[in-house]
């Protein structure tokens, strides 16, 4: 996949669907591989004009003020971690949460937390269509096999292609595309992942985009999709992103 600009990311619609719901990070198990922070890897380089409007586009993505950013690169050209990549910050951002209905009729949401040192780490759901699918007499719908949630009343699916998962933090963002269905009183699924982008300050390498575990099991483990890359510069680390879909609910977490 190539690798493509994020610049217009913001400009998307923030789009969540209405029967899933949003869930916390601390629902989702342990991401694969990333047992710490990649932050908390030594940032002791200074940055040179490119880096800098690197890190200059990621803030603006976020929506940070040009005073703050200029902060905030003095820091790390410091070799200092910004707060929302900080474990020792940990929980004395603000926090907000932005939901509502768009034009097509889905439902979003949005959530942005703020740091003391201004840093700022945002997660959203975006893009895409949903479609609801009436309860079928047969226990299959599109390439999967479907067991559970077709003769209770009021069961069925919902559908959703395109869907825009997006996680920004400190200097680095991603985001990809999911397709996904909720079944209700059934296992989610996940059909495919697609179309990454990935914004950080430094080189990125070795992308792999994928679903790891196409369906959920059961009530113990969500299915679940991984962006994974390196960066080198500022920090030489592996980065993953993913995607959760169990228990009728999709969300996302990340290392950073």
């Amino acid at each position: 996949m190539k690798k493509k600009t994020f610049g217009s990311l913001l400009a998307l619609t923030m789009v969540f669907s209405s029967m899933t719901q949003f869930a916390s990070a601390e629902e989702a198990e342990p991401l694969a591989g990333s047992s710490s922070n990649p932050t908390k890897a030594s940032q002791t380089a200074k940055l040179n004009d490119k880096e800098i409007k690197q890190a200059e586009k990621v803030f603006n993505m976020m929506g940070i003020k040009k005073d703050v950013q200029a902060k905030l690169i003095e820091k790390i050209g410091r070799g200092e971690l910004l707060d929302s990549s900080n474990p020792a910050m940990k929980g004395t951002g603000k926090t907000t949460l932005s939901e509502g209905v768009d034009n097509n009729g889905v439902s979003y949401w949005q959530r942005k937390t703020v740091y003391p040192d201004g840093s700022v780490t945002m997660q959203s759901e975006s893009g895409g269509t949903s479609k609801e699918i009436k309860p079928l007499t047969k226990p299959s719908i599109g390439p999967n096999s479907i067991t559970g949630g077709t003769s209770t009343t009021g069961s069925g699916y919902v559908a959703y292609e395109n869907r825009l998962v997006s996680y920004w933090s400190g200097f680095t963002a991603s985001s990809f595309r999911v397709d996904y269905t909720v079944v209700n009183g059934g296992n989610d699924y996940i059909d495919r992942v697609h179309s990454w982008d990935i914004s950080a300050v430094g080189s990125v390498s070795g992308v792999s985009l994928q679903v790891e575990r196409e369906r959920e099991n059961g009530s113990k483990k969500p299915a679940y999709a991984q962006l994974r890359f390196v960066v080198d510069k500022i920090i030489s680390s592996t980065f993953y992103h993913q995607v959760f879909v169990g228990k009728d609910k999709a969300w996302d977490t990340a290392n950073w």
